[in-house]
């Protein structure tokens, strides 16, 4: 299981499905408040953490470096990776702890009031399935994080399109006969 799970196609889909699905939850609602004279506010998770905002795409953006790194890139990348998981993580419990912080712009912007006065204009205040699906989904991200790390270098490198594989062997014989063909001077034993 294992050793299909740290396989370069099945670690790069994960990676990209895995932004995608960060983008995505990213732009969904993540918090919605009620006031007490009954207007409603929600924000997104772009909107209520900037610190997030920037995981998925970052997350992309590896993913896709990741494709044409050598060996040594890879772990580069693993480690950058597991950075941005781990931020990732951090901004969505951030949100746990205080979510009225998070969304104190848009009630100041909805009510005029500011400060420490917006919690006594909020009836409540409820976190949506997409921060929690977010949070599992940071928790997934840190999780291939660690596989590209210690996996990705591991992986065999392509061989570029005019690039001699390290398998083949050139013979002195060999140069000599190009030599000679290049000089004109080659006589084949067929003849």
């Amino acid at each position: 299981m294992l050793s299909r799970l740290t396989e370069k196609k099945t670690l790069l889909g994960l990676a990209l499905v895995s932004g995608a699905l960060g983008l995505l939850l990213a732009s969904a609602t993540w918090v919605s408040v009620t006031l007490l004279d009954g207007r409603q506010t929600s924000a997104t998770g772009f909107e209520v953490s900037a610190l997030y905002g920037i995981v998925p795409i970052t997350w992309l953006a590896l993913t896709a470096a990741l494709f044409f790194a050598g060996p040594v890139g890879r772990r580069i990348i693993g480690i950058l990776y597991l950075l941005i998981a781990v931020f990732g993580l951090v901004a969505v419990v951030q949100v746990f702890v205080d979510p009225v912080s998070k969304v104190a712009a848009k009630i100041s912007a909805l009510t005029g009031i500011a400060g420490g006065d917006i919690l006594s204009v909020v009836e409540s205040i409820s976190l949506e399935a997409s921060v929690y699906a977010t949070a599992v989904l940071s928790i997934l991200m840190i999780f291939i994080a660690i596989l590209i790390l210690f996996f990705s270098g591991d992986w065999v490198a392509k061989v570029k399109k005019y690039e001699i594989s390290k398998s083949f062997e050139v013979s002195e014989d060999s140069i000599d006969t190009w030599d000679a063909i290049s000089k004109g001077e080659y006589q084949s034993d067929q003849e």
